[in-house]
């Protein structure tokens, strides 16, 4: 399996959330701050997301899910 790497601005997820170029995190709606968050913390490895099968080392669906839970990855 090839890796990629991805790499993502505040400034390009704000643009997503369908923003003008140039707006400000400060300047955002409450939910929008909690859209960008919650997309941030899905790639934060302090914080896996088990409820939808991300293992501890951050492949969802790992064949080796059960070694990593108990080998202290």
């Amino acid at each position: 399996m090839q890796e990629i790497e991805l790499k993502v601005t505040l400034n390009t997820l704000i643009e997503k959330l369908g923003h003008p170029s140039g707006t400000k995190y400060e300047n955002l709606s409450a939910s929008d701050k909690a859209h960008i968050e919650g997309y941030q913390d899905q790639f934060d490895p302090e914080t896996p997301d088990f409820e939808n099968g991300q293992c501890y080392c951050g492949e969802y669906g790992c064949k080796d899910a059960y070694e990593h839970a108990t080998s202290g990855w």
